[in-house]
């Protein structure tokens, strides 16, 4: 298979895949912490053990189980969306400029790099969620959820970027 038609296929396939996880499996444990007054995000942003356990105590026993869940399941999520997202960054560097393929190609190894972050915030997650490693779990998963979110900030943006630039030059 050429390359073209591999990434066109990582991309549609992590598209499906990445939509059919949150529609299905992420959205709903997401529904049963928001209810509880916090989403997941404020617990990977929590940064000190007191702003965790506050947030899990408001969340009970059903809302730390569906925490669990819900970043168990981010294990398969992760793969989805690096796989989409590094696919369309190298599909639109084919067609960009020199400079701005240059751009791209960056943003497409720092979205792996952000996959691998979100790995290790999860294991931080998880090891809060059982109480191991109090002092250490939220700010490592906080630190870890930062530097996902700044790689996936500057991925998105670059490819916003990469096919604007392509439009205007067609």
């Amino acid at each position: 298979m050429r390359a073209s038609w591999r990434l066109w296929v990582g991309f549609g396939g992590g598209v499906v895949v990445t939509t059919l996880l949150y529609a299905v499996v992420l959205g709903p444990l997401e529904a049963i912490l928001r209810a509880r007054g916090h989403g997941i995000l404020d617990l990977e942003l929590a940064w000190t053990t007191g702003r965790f356990d506050a947030i899990t105590s408001a969340w009970e026993h059903e809302g730390v189980l569906a925490a669990r869940r819900q970043t168990w399941w981010d294990f398969l999520f992760v793969p989805a969306y690096v796989v989409t997202i590094r696919s369309a960054l190298l599909l639109a560097a084919r067609g960009a400029t020199r400079g701005w393929r240059r751009w791209a190609e960056r943003a497409a190894a720092g979205i792996v790099v952000a996959g691998a972050a979100d790995y290790g915030e999860n294991v931080g997650l998880l090891l809060g969620l059982r109480g191991s490693l109090p002092g250490l779990a939220a700010p490592l998963a906080s630190t870890l959820a930062s530097l996902k979110f700044a790689l996936l900030a500057g991925a998105l943006l670059t490819l916003l970027v990469v096919v604007l630039a392509r439009v205007r030059r067609v």
